[in-house]
């Protein structure tokens, strides 16, 4: 039970991560995205169960052999992966407000 309990708890850590990586969107849009997907009745609330839905989701994205557990090597490969998506995210927002700055200066 406690190695559940663990592995739930890393789970969620790692699934709250991109939650809090863009903590820089002013508009609340990321944030809106993460609800409306853990709510998966569409109700306006998430209930316990889809929030645990969505963390078994996570774990199971991490558990790459899917045996039922997350070894370090796969949480560490977890992690790079994660780190990989964010270094993309960030290049496409520089795109943006590059293209953006652009747009203002021409007009």
């Amino acid at each position: 039970m406690k190695k559940l309990f663990l592995l739930s708890a890393m789970a969620l850590a790692v699934s709250t991560a991109p939650a809090l990586a863009e903590h820089h969107e002013k508009d609340g849009k990321h944030k809106d995205r993460i609800f409306v997907k853990m709510d998966s009745d569409g109700n306006g609330v998430v209930e316990k169960e889809e929030f645990m839905d969505h963390t078994e989701e996570r774990f199971d994205d991490m558990d790459l052999n899917n045996d039922g557990e997350i070894t370090k090597d796969e949480a560490e490969q977890a992690h790079e992966k994660m780190r990989e998506k964010f270094k993309e995210m960030r290049a496409k927002m520089k795109d943006r407000q590059g293209a953006a700055q652009g747009k203002a200066v021409e007009e």
